[in-house]
This record gives structure tokens, sequence and C-alpha cells, in this order.
């Protein structure tokens, strides 16, 4: 029996935990790979091993802690495979811990730099760590790397392929779509404690909740290099085959709510996700862009100016305490386009005396603005949310954050805008229900990062606004809303969207905007590199 009690060991002699860290000249390897298991199938763990045996790049090591299995075979297989390899260590509970417990007792076995989480039944692909390796040669900083993944049947047939985002941590706080493959930075895990038995069914969120709240040097793998097994009570079948695991989740998240400070609270996103209901914790003064030619037409049976029925929704369902009103409005606007006196409203009116241009228009209205927000709303907007302002201003409270957009919906109830997408950019989610499950990890019940919004409606702080220069003039029509979210990329800046703020959008009753080639031309130029790809690069 090794030192730890009820632990009985085999493979290479295991450090004691008072031994000093290995240095590069003890030759650790690069990988850890840590595997708890209990009472898999015997075919289904022997394929699992194959996988690591195989793999095309050696520098590795496996570190095994049988959980107290009952099926009789399962440690001799697990001894024959130590003692066939003296990269792989291995060790026996007398008891059953569950999976944190028994994952820290592999993790006290690993000496690798980076730990590879692997499931008993599941199978790295032939080149995992070679890929992972290569990553890290390209991103020495990473302390967190994730690929895409494949779920298989348990014959093994690919059922389906799982092409994940680019980091986004908002999306991180609603659900683990890092998920399999994730390498972490051993000595960050170390750092943070390891697993924590009382989040079991979601430690993995857990751990990588708390790792990324001290790294950032995440990198995604867009390559499947995991192998999940879907078999009858895995959550790769269905989440709801674990219910304890959707409430681990929850707690976990709201662990994560606590320690970060965010004013918000944890709600259900669907059946299987969360996501997390932001509260501003002031309430500074926000300033509406509205820019507007006065143009009418047909809103729910009414014909009216478009500008007229936003104002009139705005002063009944004023809730937000600290608010101005900008119009900028063309000279060709009918004089009985806006309210003269609206009680629930500061509403100023700014005259626009040159040639439309949408961005232009939006310029003048921020430089005229004091507010500390700055929301930029198309005049064909009707706000559905009661607390649409506060839930934007909420998002914008990260010092990260630089711009936040809510969900868009056509008169008939179906989505607008969720938030653009990237090769592109394209509109995600248009025509289809809110209550859509679409894309990965039901995309439209959470908030995340995005690669761009739409400028009909936005929210950003004054002083970012600013910073980047504002919208460019260059784009008078189109195309100028996707400018400014990557110059906000650049700077450092998130783009996020949440469902949580809703608002309808009678798109094209105002202005038909069609792109003509000069505006693609010129955002290809400008941004090219950034249309390629980003943080919703493989949303759907």
């Amino acid at each position: 029996m090794s030192a730890e009690k009820g632990l009985e060991s085999t493979g290479p002699k295991v450090r004691a935990s008072t031994d000093p860290a290995p240095s590069p000249q003890e030759n650790a390897p690069q990988f850890s790979i840590i595997t708890p298991v209990y009472n898999p199938r015997y075919r289904d763990f022997l394929r699992c091993a194959k996988s690591v045996r195989k793999q095309s790049f050696r520098d590795w090591e496996w570190c095994i802690v049988d959980d107290g299995s009952t099926k009789r075979l399962i440690w001799p297989i697990i001894r024959i495979l130590a003692s066939f390899n003296r990269r792989i260590s291995a060790r026996r509970r007398d008891t059953n811990g569950g999976i944190s417990v028994t994952s820290n007792n592999a993790l006290e076995l690993a000496t690798g730099r980076f730990i590879v989480p692997l499931d008993h039944d599941d199978r790295l692909k032939k080149k995992a760590l070679q890929l992972v390796s290569e990553a890290v040669e390209r991103s020495p900083e990473a302390q967190l790397l994730y690929s895409d993944e494949e779920v298989i049947n348990a014959r093994g047939r690919l059922l389906k392929y799982l092409r994940k985002p680019e980091w986004s941590p908002e999306r991180l706080l609603c659900q683990n779509y890092c998920n399999h493959l994730s390498v972490l930075d051993r000595a960050l895990v170390q750092q943070v404690g390891g697993y924590r038995e009382e989040y079991d069914g979601a430690q993995d969120h857990d751990l990588v909740l708390r790792v990324t709240e001290l790294t950032s040097n995440v990198v995604h793998i867009a390559i499947p290099l995991y192998q999940w097994r879907a078999i009858p009570g895995s959550t790769a079948t269905a989440v709801t085959e674990k219910p304890g695991a959707i409430d681990a989740g929850r707690r976990a998240i709201e662990d994560a709510v606590r320690r970060r400070k965010i004013n918000g609270e944890v709600i259900a996103a669907g059946e299987m996700f969360h996501r997390v209901k932001r509260f501003p914790s002031s309430a500074p003064k926000v300033s509406l862009i509205i820019p507007t030619r006065g143009t009418d037409g047909p809103i729910f049976g009414l014909h009216m100016p478009f500008i007229k029925n936003l104002l009139m929704a705005l002063n009944r369902h004023r809730t937000y305490p600290d608010l101005e009103v900008l119009v900028v409005s063309d000279a060709e606007t009918p004089s009985g386009a806006i309210p003269r006196t609206l009680e629930n409203l500061d509403v100023s009116t700014i005259p626009f005396p040159h040639p439309f241009n949408f961005a232009a228009k939006c310029n003048l209205g921020a430089v005229n603005a004091s507010g500390e927000i700055l929301v930029f709303l198309n005049d064909d907007i009707e706000p559905v949310s009661e607390d649409w302002i506060q839930t934007l201003v909420a998002h914008l409270e990260p010092e990260d954050s630089g711009i936040v957009g809510p969900m868009l919906i056509y008169e008939n109830g179906l989505v607008q805008s969720a938030g653009h997408i990237n090769p592109g950019p394209v509109i995600f989610g248009r025509g289809e229900s809110p209550l859509s499950k679409h894309g990965y990890g039901m995309p439209l019940w959470i908030n995340r990062e995005t690669s761009g919004l739409t400028g009909a409606c936005v929210a950003i702080r004054q002083t970012t606004f600013y910073e980047v220069g504002g919208f460019s003039e260059l784009f008078p029509n189109n195309y100028n809303d996707v400018d400014l979210c990557y110059k906000l990329q650049l700077a450092g800046y998130r783009c996020l969207w949440t469902p949580d703020a809703r608002l309808y959008h009678f798109e094209s009753k105002s202005r038909e905007t069609p792109i003509e080639d000069w505006e693609r031309d010129l955002a290809s130029k400008y941004w090219g590199r950034f249309i390629s790809t980003g943080p919703d690069s493989h949303t759907t």
C-alpha cells in the first residue's frame, strides 16, 4: 500500500508531496494524462488505453486511479498496462470517492507541465497531443488549450462533430463549452486547489472557471482531438442522464458569480444550461442617440412615423432613471414626426443638414451627448423588455466590455439579429424562433462574446467610443457597425450579446440599404483578417 491510506500503487515510484517539483533536468513530460476509472465497459477502457499508447507524440505520462471499481478485472487490466509501460502510473482506491477526489489522486501522480483529463471510456485522436504541443510552440504563454470534439456511439461510430467558438469567457460563465479536449497548466490547477468534490458532475466546469480567473492565455484548436462516447448514463447522450450535473453546474456558476462580485442572478437557459442575468451596480446617465429622417410605415397594423412610435414607447415604458434622448434628424424629417411634449422623456432634436450618412449622424449625436453610456438606436425599434437599458448598462460594467447588443426580433416574433458571426460577417439567428436550440450550445439562450453587433441597437461607454474613434464615416450606410466592433476588438475589448434585452426591429421598413460592392471591398480591405475568424466563428 502507498503512504496514503487506502491507495494501492503500481508503476513508477510516486513523488512524495514534500518533494520539490520536477525540474527540466529531471525530464518531466510535457503532458500528464489523468484518468479516474470506475467500472467502465472493458472494451471501452481498452480502446481508451489504445488511444493513449498510439499517440504520435511520445512526451507524455498517463496517471490512472481506479475509484474502487467493483468489476473484478478493471484493476488487473490497469496493473498490466502500468507494468508494460513505464510512462503509466496507477493507484487503486479501496473506497469509492467520486470523480473529483479520484481526479485529484491522479493529479498527485502528475509531473508534466500540462494535465490532460481523459474519461475512462473516451478516446484521444492519434495526433491529439502532437497538435496540442504544436499549438504550445506557437503560443508558449498558453495555460489553457481546448479543441473541437467528436461524439461517438457505443460502437465508435461518429454521431456529431462539435465545432466550438473561439475563446468566450462570457459564454463559459453559462456553460462549459470547452469540455473535451481541455489541456490545463498543471501549476495553475494546483494553485486553484484542483477539483472540488462538492461540484461532482460539473467539476470540470468549476475548475476551468477558477483557472480562467487567473489567466486569459487561452488557445482554441479548431480540430477535433477527442472522441466523447455517448452511452446510456453519459451526458454525451443527454444531460438529463445525470440531472445532478445540471444542479452542480448552476452552483459552480453561482460560486463564480460570488467570487467575481458580479451583480446578477443565475437563471435557467433551457433544460441544459444557465446564464447570468446581470443587474447594474449603479445608474450612470444614459444617452439614447436616434438618427431619423421621419420615415413612416405600418407597425402592428397602424401607419405612423417610426420615430414617433419609438419615442411614444420609450415614454410609456421608461424605467431607467437618468436618461436623455437625442434625435438626429435630416432636413426632410416631417415636422409632425417627432412629438413635441413627452412627459417622461427629455428629448432634444439635433439637425443634420447633410446627405444621408448614418455613421455621421451617430457621431453628431455622440458629440452632443452628456451620458456616460451611449445607446445607438435605429428609429424603427420598439423595446420589448422593460429593463433593456439596465441590462445593457450592466454588461458594460467589466472594464474589458467594449460594446453590448440585445436580441432584435421581427414584428412576427422571429429573430432579426443575435449578433454577427464570421466568416462573413453574417447576422446570426435571422428568421429563427428565439427559443431555437440551433447551434453549438444553444447560442440564442446564453450571454456570449460575438464577432460583431448590428448598429440598430448597441450600447457603449462614451470614453470607449471616443477611444476607438467612433463610427467611421467612410461607411455611410453599411459596415459602420462591423468596423466599430473590429476596432474595439483590436483595442482589446469584448463585443457582447445578451438575450436578456429584447427589442422589436421593423427592419427595411424605414430605409432599404442594399450593400454595394465598394462597401464590401472597403470592409475587406480594412478587416479581411477579422472577417475570416472571430469569437463566434463556429457558433453554427
